[in-house]
């Protein structure tokens, strides 16, 4: 290819680019002449004859059509081939072009566009000499000039014109292009020709909810107005109602869209589209409440329902199903919460904490409807627990309370605890519950006894907790209680009162038993004159069964307070097994004071009290008398066992008091010695001395009220030994002040030693004096058995005659003298029996009412003999005889058991057969005692002649404790009735030895001479027992001819000796048998001495 070659096609190129953008602006021209044309003619047509909504619309669509294909054709496709993106012409199109325009050029140009061709085929040198010869030819043609704008002015001509055209005609017409554009754009509205006047519809919008009412408004404005006026619905005129200037027509319930336009049936209105709008709406709703599982309620679902009462925490969903909706808000307590759509339903969940207002609004794209339902929500709240308890102690044991509580909730509990607060830590009993029984009462029990020693003072109170686990559930407790363990001045104290309140009430009972004896005999007294009424006498039976109730409360109120203050001894203290004993039977005895009998007996008073039968009142005052003399005696015997009773608790108390004090001196000793701790000590010691001076108060109030005692016990004040511990204590104090410990630690350690035989030496007093009581009471009760035998026997022989006996028989006088006798003689026997039972519970009240059938028995028989009628006398001898034999054996029974008693009490050998041996009992004591006297003695020799001195002082104290105790055995058996002169000579020589002894070992001068004075004290106590022995056996022998003190009729009584001996030693052997078979075996016994004699 040569330069004259390309540069060729250069102005080819050329060429084609200018011709391109000719017919780009060619195409521009014409494209805008054929728009005005067809806007102008189009719109002329338009402006003038108001087309048709088809018309316009084939128009509009036509029109757009040709738009686009002129558009295409003479501007898209001239300008995408001016910019290259379409195929252009080639140079043999071009080449022609250029020719027409310079016929000069002729077919050269078309020549070399085919020889260049058939070069890029070939490479001939020839082709391209011919073709660049060419090029010469016609290289001074210029091919652009071939293409001129000029051409183009014509067409901008007519464009100007038709302008100016357009231009004149709306000046002319000023909407002819407006109107009529926007009524061809508008195809799909009804244009109308203008009438006289216009339409001006009121209203502001034809929208119209669905089924709402549309009331069409409508204004005629112009020259001439119709009067007239029709609204076409659906292709039907209405006519419509006419107000001043304004039309109306009212449409009911629309549900579909529709076109309306209004008409004077000459002109119409333009047609108005009446637009239904979808509201939303709620069609239904249904809410589900899951309340919390504690509450036991289950999930329940409610249609339609609005207001809810829930219980705190209940999960709450609503399910609202909605039409023409877009959305659905759901506000809570100032909160707004869009719903969750699912298939056209909507679904919002909450949960119930409190109390709160709640509202649904919906809306779509044409309505908004805020608060469209409007609800609350009652929030139940899950209130606390509640709990109440009380409390109730143990009667016998004052340390055990028994609790009864209720507790409530709403809906259930999580845990119920019994809570102990010791020392500010609280700790807990968990106690079982029913979970989901909202109502229920639990029961607890607790001792607090396991306590004691550890705190002085208990804190408790119940807890509850509810299943409230949204609140950690929640607790309510129950009031506080508080349970002190009273010290032992308190229980003392009110050991006191308790003690004085129940003397003061047996004083009470026994002045009323007196005021109802008294009543009684004033009653025989006025019932024996002629001026009572029956109405008096009826009255003062009113009057004594009155006091009957009163004494009949106030032995209840002496049961109950006795009761209570055995009850607050054994909770609080550690009383011993022997005391207790005595308390049970003391209570015992107070609970059968007023027996059935006697209830029965004042029952019958009653019946007086209604009618008066004087027959009948004589017989009850005989029983009467008897029975509130025994009930005034009874009282009086358990105030004496009460008070003995006290005394001995008084003084266990003091033993045991000193005992601890003995325990803290001896730890205050060691503590000195291993520590130093003067100050401690010193402050220790006071408080010891205090408790010391406590102990001497109630020692001294024990003595006093042993003085009180109808036969008090042989107890003496330690006031020697008192003085001493006082004098230690100065001693004591004055060593501590002076920083001595070494000497301080002896005197504690003497000090120990001295509460020790205070102790010991009140605790042998205490046991002595039980011994001998014991030995007093055997001896009593034998005696008490051999008369009853006796009285039995001679009752007997009494019956026998009796029953053989007739009204002329001589032998009556006498019978009813040896009746009245033997009366006398039972008298004697009551006084020793109540004397007895007042030192000896085991003889119970059984034995006492025995003793008043006896009594009562013997009088009727005597009644009856002294009106003859012997088969009633014979009777009520029976009887007589059935009491005593009786009595004799409950005695049996009791007398073996203070036997057995008094044996278990006394070490080995020392038991005897013959019980009523007293002073040969406390001979042994004695000889025992200073046997293991001198041993320790030999023991101390010992240790003095190896030199091992420790402990000696020890050994010594307790050598003086016991022989102190010694002495005081002695002195007692000194004062002894019983014991013979010649045994109490003995006995003063033993005293006398046993103080030289006391002064050696409190010198610590332990010589064989002290051996050699026990070695004689034993000889004297040796002597003493066989001149006792002695004694025994003569009054045995002289038993057996007279009781002086007990017989007026000797003579009477050695008829039936031998057969009261043969009874006693029937009792003595076989009394574990009538133990088991009273009835059986007395009568075998009865019916086998019969046929003896």
């Amino acid at each position: 290819m040569t330069e004259s070659y390309k540069h060729l096609v250069d102005k080819l190129n050329a060429y084609i680019r200018k011709y391109n953008f000719y017919q780009f602006m060619k195409g521009i021209i014409l494209f805008i002449t054929l728009i005005i044309s067809y806007v102008i003619v189009v719109s002329t047509i338009e402006y003038f004859s108001f087309l048709s909504s088809t018309v316009r619309q084939f128009l509009f669509f036509s029109s757009a059509l040709s738009f686009a294909a002129v558009s295409v054709f003479y501007f898209f496709i001239p300008l995408f081939r001016l910019l290259g993106l379409l195929k252009t012409m080639d140079f043999e199109t071009a080449a022609d072009l250029i020719t027409k325009n310079f016929s000069e050029i002729d077919d050269r140009l078309l020549n070399i566009i085919e020889l260049a061709k058939l070069e890029k085929e070939s490479s001939d040198s020839l082709v391209w000499a011919s073709v660049n010869q060419k090029i010469n030819q016609i290289k001074l043609f210029d091919f652009s000039k071939a293409v001129s704008f000029r051409k183009l002015r014509r067409s901008v001509l007519l464009l100007a014109a038709l302008g100016l055209f357009g231009v004149v005609l709306s000046m002319v017409f000023p909407g002819v292009f407006t109107e009529a554009s926007q009524r061809l754009l508008a195809y799909e509205r009804t244009f109308l020709k203008p009438a006289p006047f216009n339409f001006v519809v009121i209203n502001d919008s034809l929208q119209v909810k669905r089924g709402d009412r549309l009331s069409l408004t409508v204004m005629c404005e112009g020259r001439q107005v119709p009067e007239i006026l029709y609204v076409n619905i659906g292709g039907s005129n209405y006519l419509m109602n006419k107000k001043d200037d304004l039309f109306l027509h009212e449409l009911e319930h629309v549900n579909n869209n529709f076109t309306v336009y209004f008409t004077d049936l000459t002109h119409q209105s333009a047609r108005y589209k009446v637009e239904v709008l979808a509201a939303p709406a709620i069609l239904d709703y249904t809410v589900e409440i899951v309340p919390p599982a504690y509450t036991g309620y289950e999930t329940r679902k409610e249609s339609m329902l609005g207001d809810l009462e829930v219980p705190y925490g209940s999960e709450i969903s609503w399910l609202f199903q909605a039409i023409d909706t877009d959305s659905l808000i759901f506000k809570l307590d100032g909160g707004r919460v869009s719903a969750e759509e699912v298939n056209k339903e909507y679904r919002v969940s909450t949960v119930a904490r409190s109390n709160v207002n709640y509202s649904i609004s919906i809306k779509n794209e044409d309505f908004d409807y805020d608060d469209l339902l409007s609800f609350s929500i009652e929030v139940i709240p899950d209130l606390y627990p509640e709990i109440k308890v009380v409390q109730l102690r143990d009667s016998t044991e004052f340390t055990r309370f028994f609790f009864k509580g209720s507790i409530n909730d709403d809906y259930g509990f999580h845990r119920l605890a019994y809570h102990l607060v010791i020392n500010q830590n609280d700790s807990s009993i968990v106690l079982p519950v029913a979970e989901n029984l909202s109502q229920q009462d639990f029961y607890f029990t607790y001792d607090f006894g396991d306590l004691a020693g550890v705190v002085d003072q208990v804190d408790y109170y119940f807890s509850v907790r509810d299943n409230d686990y949204f609140h950690q559930y929640k607790e309510s407790v129950s009031e506080t209680f508080q349970f002190k363990f009273p010290s032992k001045e308190e229980l003392d104290e009110l050991d006191d009162q308790n003690f004085q309140s129940l003397e003061e009430l047996m004083a009470e009972s026994m002045e009323l038993s007196d005021e109802i004896q008294r009543a009684i005999e004033d009653l025989k007294f006025k019932s024996l004159s002629e001026n009572s009424s029956g109405w008096e006498k009826q009255q003062m039976v009113s009057e004594i069964l009155n006091k009957k109730n009163r004494l009949e409360e106030i032995l209840k109120k002496v049961q109950q307070k006795n009761s209570e203050m055995n009850n607050l001894r054994n909770s609080f203290s550690e009383e011993n097994a022997e005391l207790i004993k005595k308390q049970q039977e003391v209570e015992e005895l107070l609970n059968d004071v007023f027996d059935e009998e006697l209830k029965k007996l004042f029952e019958e008073f009653n019946e007086l009290a209604k009618d008066f039968d004087q027959s009948k009142f004589n017989e009850l005052s005989n029983r009467s008398e008897m029975s509130m003399d025994d009930l005034s005696k009874q009282l009086e015997r358990n105030l004496q066992m009460l008070k003995r009773m006290k005394v001995e608790q008084k003084v266990e108390n003091v033993i045991d008091g000193l005992a601890d004090l003995a325990d803290k001196e001896k730890l205050n000793a060691r503590e000195l010695d291993e520590n130093r701790i003067f100050e401690e000590t010193r402050e220790k010691e006071r408080e010891n001395r205090r408790d010391f001076e406590s102990i001497k108060d109630d020692l001294k109030d024990a003595l006093k009220l042993n003085e009180s005692l109808d036969k008090p016990m042989n107890l003496h004040p330690l006031d020697s030994e008192f003085e001493k511990i006082n004098s230690n204590y100065d001693e004591i104090g004055e060593m501590l002040d002076n920083r001595r410990k070494k000497k301080s630690v002896e005197e504690i350690e003497n000090n120990a030693k001295s509460f020790e035989n205070a102790s010991f030496s009140l605790d042998q007093m205490l046991a002595m004096n039980q011994q001998k009581e014991s030995m007093e009471n055997i001896r009593d009760l034998q005696q008490i058995l051999d008369n009853l035998v006796y009285l039995s026997l001679r009752q007997e022989m009494l019956h026998d005659q009796v029953r053989a006996m007739t009204e002329s028989d001589p032998r009556l006088t006498e019978v009813r003298k040896n009746q009245d006798r033997l009366i006398k003689q039972s008298g004697v026997v009551k006084d020793s029996l109540f004397a007895v039972a007042k030192r000896t519970p085991e003889i119970g009240n059984v034995v006492t009412k025995e003793l008043m059938k006896l009594e009562f028995s013997m009088d009727r028989a005597l009644s009856e003999l002294v009106e003859s009628r012997f088969g009633t006398a014979v009777s009520h001898q029976q009887m007589a005889m059935t009491a005593a034999n009786n009595m004799a054996l409950f005695l049996n029974e009791a007398l073996n058991n203070l036997q057995k008693q008094m044996a278990s009490s006394m070490p080995g050998d020392q038991q005897c057969d013959k019980p009523g041996s007293g002073q040969g009992n406390n001979m042994n004591m004695l000889k025992d005692a200073q046997q293991g006297i001198k041993e320790q003695l030999q023991q101390m020799i010992e240790q003095m002649k190896s030199g091992e001195s420790g402990g000696m002082s020890e050994q010594i104290g307790k050598t003086l404790a016991q022989q102190e105790m010694m002495q005081q055995m002695i002195r007692q058996l000194m004062m002894d009735s019983d014991v013979g002169s010649s045994a109490k000579e003995q006995l003063k020589q033993i005293n006398q030895l046993l103080e030289q002894n006391n002064v050696d070992l409190a010198n610590k001068q332990i010589t064989a001479t002290m051996i050699s004075r026990q070695n004689l004290i034993l000889n004297k106590l040796l002597k003493a027992e066989k001149a006792e022995m002695e004694r025994d056996v003569e009054d045995e022998r002289e038993s057996k001819t007279v009781d002086e003190n007990f017989y007026s009729n000797p003579i009477e009584f050695f008829e039936y000796k031998q057969q009261e001996k043969e009874l006693q030693d029937v009792i003595e052997r076989n009394a574990y048998q009538l133990r088991i078979f009273y009835d059986r075996k007395y009568r075998e016994y009865i019916n086998n001495l019969r046929k003896e004699n």
